[in-house]
């Protein structure tokens, strides 16, 4: 070990250990999971070895964001979405049991034993929480609050007209847009991403309540007239990997109302593309969306690429996980984006100085 790594903390020494061994882990925990479910009874690990590779892979991703930065307690929250995604196509709690103990022999195999024992804990943890996890996945989902009610019965019905005019009716009633998107868009729709988990609704209901609600914060742009222009630019991107894109498209229309122009890039672009679009639009703002813990390490790689190029350029963060990881972004970025109004204000503050 070198001098360096030995001024190192020692969770950090194992973060790095397990990156640089996952590619590795991958390998050990797909193998070792078709070798000892080759001949399961019900044949349900050989029907979905392609999915089991996929939670592997998407797992994998996720012990790493964990570890690097230091989020463990929060790792069985975090993974019980792709628990549930497992549970919905039809794979058995046993066989992500077997899943999470390849991978503790894995760690135990291809990662030092210093490092494997700072690492190994936070699986085992989760491994002993998976009845629980199962026994919420299988609970009611709390009574969707009335105000947002009327809207998500809307989704379901696929009504994309009476949706919008139902959002638009409440802002002419006097509601601000954030209120109306914060409480009754935004928990229609999570309602909804948790009953396709739960297998209570289909992936095609699920597609058409973020399609309806995009078309109706079109609407909602179409209709509201701002006399306030802004001559600042902002570009708005979730990270490589993330795909739930609405909640910052949110935030990047709640911008374009304000009287901003806005650059969205959407969701799962690659860092070029990220880079390029700045490039190519000079934005005074960057906001990145991070809200999966998966995304965090390539989230800080990307800071690292923009804040050496563009020094100057005002950069925020938005999303569950990027708050979650406050403390270790705290000195790249500029601002943590929390609500429409506030994140905007804030927005707003950092780049009027360089107007």
């Amino acid at each position: 070990m070198s001098a360096a790594q030995n001024n190192k903390p020692a969770a950090s020494v194992a973060s790095e250990a397990f990156g640089e061994a996952l590619p590795k882990l991958v390998v050990f925990v797909n193998d070792k999971f078709a070798l000892e479910n080759r001949f399961a009874c019900d044949g349900a690990a050989f029907r979905h070895m392609e999915i089991a590779r996929e939670f592997t892979r998407r797992f994998g991703d996720l012990l790493l964001g964990v570890y690097s930065f230091d989020l463990v307690g929060h790792l069985p929250q975090e993974a019980a979405y792709h628990i549930a995604s497992l549970d919905s196509r039809g794979i058995k709690p046993q066989f992500v049991e077997a899943l999470l103990k390849s991978w503790i022999m894995a760690i135990q195999c291809l990662v030092k034993r210093d490092a494997a024992d700072q690492l190994i804990p936070a699986v085992q943890h989760l491994l002993k929480q998976l009845p629980a996890l199962y026994e919420r996945l299988q609970q009611p989902p709390e009574v969707l609050p009335a105000e947002a009610q009327p809207f998500f019965d809307l989704l379901m019905a696929k009504n994309r007209k009476f949706a919008a005019e139902h959002i638009l009716s409440r802002i002419r009633e006097g509601a601000s847009i954030e209120r109306v998107y914060a409480d009754i868009l935004l928990p229609a729709l999570e309602r909804m991403r948790l009953l396709w988990l739960q297998n209570k609704v289909s992936a095609v209901d699920e597609r058409a309540a973020d399609d309806i609600s995009r078309y109706v914060i079109l609407r909602v742009m179409d209709g509201i007239f701002g006399e306030r222009r802004f001559p600042f630019r902002a570009l708005v991107a979730c990270m490589p990997g993330e795909q739930e894109a609405l909640d910052v498209e949110v935030f990047a229309n709640f911008l374009e109302i304000k009287g901003w122009s806005v650059y969205f890039l959407g969701s799962d672009v690659s860092d070029e593309d990220i880079m390029y679009a700045i490039m190519k639009n000079s934005p005074q703002a960057v906001v990145l969306s991070v809200s999966s813990i998966a995304g965090l390490p390539e989230a800080q790689r990307v800071i690292a690429q923009i804040r050496e190029k563009y020094p100057q350029m005002k950069l925020a963060v938005h999303g569950r996980a990027a708050l979650l990881a406050r403390e270790r972004l705290a000195k790249q970025v500029d601002l943590f984006i929390s609500g429409l109004e506030g994140g905007h204000s804030e927005l707003l503050k950092k780049v009027l100085p360089d107007a």
